[in-house]
């Protein structure tokens, strides 16, 4: 989540994107991973706490 934190949200770019190119898949397999009711779930959650958690942590390393 760091790394997505650090290198990728500050470019617009969403979480199931960075997890797709840094497992490296092809089109059809993002497709079909889009497509499973599991995965939606899971790239959709908002936890305010756990991402509330990652800016602390980030601001007391001097990284936000």
């Amino acid at each position: 989540m760091v790394r997505f934190s650090e290198r990728v949200e500050r470019n617009n770019f969403n979480f199931f994107d960075f997890l797709a190119n840094a497992v490296q898949l092809h089109a059809d397999q993002r497709r079909r991973a889009l497509a499973d009711p599991d995965v939606q779930r899971v790239i959709t959650y908002a936890d305010p706490t756990g991402e509330t958690a990652v800016r602390n942590v980030l601001h007391q390393r001097g990284e936000s």
